[in-house]
């Protein structure tokens, strides 16, 4: 939903709804085949964590990086921000404003939510 809405940094442009939830769902099943084909070679970060414990995501991002020292996160809750103040994104969970009229579009994601460890509704 944060792409089609405020766009995304790395420039990727869905012409709907459906094409970014096919698009998501090929994502995460690629990503989900990996993780369990070679653990040790997949890292995941909760991106979300910025928000909710910032510093449980500074010791995530020492341990997958293996980093000495904490990083900076200022630059990381900037890019969340437009200069005008505004949010990028929504916030953690707003997709649940959506999930009746996307239902079709959010079912298979769900599942694949679920598999990546979060909770089923």
């Amino acid at each position: 939903l944060n792409w089609l809405a405020f766009g995304s940094s790395a420039g990727f442009v869905f012409p709907g709804p459906a094409m970014a939830a096919a698009w998501l769902q090929r994502l995460l099943e690629q990503l989900l085949e990996a993780e369990a084909t070679a653990p040790s070679r997949v890292q995941r970060i909760d991106g979300d964590l910025i928000d909710r414990d910032p510093e449980a995501f500074r010791a995530r991002l020492m341990d997958v990086w293996g980093l000495a020292e904490p990083p900076d996160l200022a630059w990381a809750t900037a890019m969340g921000r437009h200069p005008n103040g505004e949010p990028v994104d929504f916030p953690a969970g707003a997709w649940r404003q959506y999930a009746d009229p996307l239902k079709t579009l959010f079912e298979p994601l769900g599942a694949l939510a679920v598999r990546l460890g979060y909770p089923a509704d």
